[in-house]
């Protein structure tokens, strides 16, 4: 998806006046052969019985966990010889309830000597449940066609929360200071051990609150609240943040761990103040504070107030505080409340960093930030921003399109998939783009069975909440689009 450097300029400029992410009043745009000897062997010599085992790959790849009832639905098929038809098979009565064309699909895993075929069976819409086989490759996995399936699927994801929740820590002595202790009960757990990082459950709500900012359509009020359960959840992070707040200098505690004690038992002890989670704490509360505004508004004050009071401790200590941080925390202040200091220290930091590619989260976050506020910003900056952002996805579209399973390369991990669904939402909410969605859905598809080993990758002990947070922005971006 090349484009000239003047059109792709042009489609910046056009792009930042959209009403969902603007850049305020101005224009602006992650065969295996047993190896023996060739020589006779003798009764008495001992054969070399090593060899390696051949890899057993799946034929057919499905979805595992299923397909909506109106989604587009593919299967990937793998073989040397590829036939040329597939039927899709009811699981209750094994009758043939489709029959479908496998279409052959260059792609650059074809060096092992394996050609890769896509069918496509979109029309099937009776929910139930079934199966695909074709000759050569056998029987793919059971699958379903479920009613409403995103939907469904992201109150899994959301629901999945309520294993994070942590309620029986009570008092935790200081990691420096034994004698001193800070009732640190609530918020998620961020590892196996019951530790809580704050940067990470700041992450894990900046992510959250994403989603339903920019597509809150999905989201439900179960318990009947008038809140969606979303900022439910959020809030539930918050006020065990709150809480890991110096309330004397601002800066914020970095984490509850779970440390060796003299003995060689685990004991539970509260980490010191930070940069980093003061920065992350400064993010999460500016953010908050803006969307919870219109639910409870004693509540969002105060976490303005918090997040005020961050924002002093960094400049106070900014001579140890890194740029990106300081990036990062303006970034979300600026959006929100419009600080004009703020605005100084994100036009110093792109200015000094204009050739660098802002990809790590922390930065790539920050411009995200930036390119969404309604106020005025810097034009030129936001042009160089928007560009960056297409043209890392361009890349990662053009290399989704030549591999096998529909994403640009599959040593990635599930977190590092996530990411990039995180960065590739955003940019489609911007500039609405049919191939970027295509990823996004092949990014899902991929994780819930349509992978080299066939194997649903959802919800298989992650102990990162922020893991299913940004799970919940793809699949609220999905479902919104279904």
């Amino acid at each position: 998806m090349k484009k000239a450097g003047n059109v792709k300029k042009l489609i910046c400029l056009i792009a930042m006046t959209c009403l969902m992410i603007s850049c305020g009043n101005e224009t602006v745009a992650e065969t295996a052969a047993v190896k023996t000897s060739k020589e006779t062997l003798s009764m008495l010599e001992e054969a070399d019985l090593s060899y390696e085992v051949p890899e057993n790959l799946p034929g057919i790849l499905v979805d595992i966990r299923g397909y909506g009832e109106n989604e587009k639905k593919e299967a990937i098929f793998i073989s040397a010889n590829l036939p040329s038809s597939f039927f899709v098979r009811s699981k209750e009565t094994g009758l043939t309830v489709y029959t479908g064309h496998i279409k052959v699909r260059e792609s650059t895993e074809d060096a092992d000597g394996k050609v890769t075929g896509v069918g496509d069976f979109t029309d099937l819409t009776n929910v139930g449940e079934y199966y695909i086989e074709a000759e050569i490759l056998g029987q793919s996995h059971e699958f379903s066609i479920i009613e409403d399936r995103l939907n469904k699927l992201l109150k899994e994801s959301l629901d999945y929360f309520k294993e994070f929740h942590c309620n029986h820590y009570g008092k935790t002595a200081f990691e420096d200071e034994p004698d001193k202790t800070l009732d640190v009960t609530g918020g998620w757990h961020t590892d196996k051990d019951g530790g809580k990082d704050v940067v990470t459950g700041c992450n894990a709500a900046i992510d959250l609150m994403t989603a339903y900012e920019y597509h809150p359509d999905p989201f439900y009020d179960d318990d009947g609240n008038k809140i969606p359960d979303v900022l439910d959840e959020v809030k539930y992070e918050t006020d065990w943040l709150l809480k890991m707040q110096n309330p004397e200098t601002g800066g914020v505690y970095t984490s509850v761990s779970s440390i060796e004690n003299k003995s060689g038992g685990k004991e539970l002890l509260l980490g010191g103040e930070t940069t980093k989670a003061t920065a992350y704490f400064c993010v999460a509360m500016t953010k908050f504070s803006s969307i919870y505004r219109s639910f409870d508004v004693p509540y969002a004050t105060t976490c303005q107030r918090a997040a005020q009071k961050a924002w002093n401790c960094l400049e106070l200590n900014k001579d140890i505080v890194s740029p990106e941080q300081r990036f990062r925390a303006a970034a979300e202040m600026y959006r929100v409340y419009g600080t004009e200091s703020c605005h100084r220290v994100i036009k110093e930091y792109l200015k000094n960093n204009s050739k660098a590619s802002l990809d790590a989260r922390i930065t790539l976050d920050g411009a995200i930030a930036y390119l969404s506020t309604k106020r005025n910003t810097d034009r030129t900056y936001c042009t160089n921003l928007m560009e960056s952002f297409m043209d890392r996805t361009e890349e990662k579209v053009s290399a989704a399109n030549k591999s096998r399973y529909m994403i640009e390369y599959t040593d990635m991990s599930n977190t590092e998939i996530l990411r990039n669904t995180t960065e590739l939402v955003v940019l489609d909410t911007v500039i609405p783009n049919v191939e970027y969605e295509n990823l996004e859905r092949n990014y899902l598809h991929y994780m819930c069975g349509r992978n080299k080993e066939s194997k649903d990758l959802l919800f298989m002990d992650e102990e990162n909440p922020d893991f299913y947070a940004e799970l919940v922005v793809l699949i609220s971006k999905l479902s919104e689009n279904k």
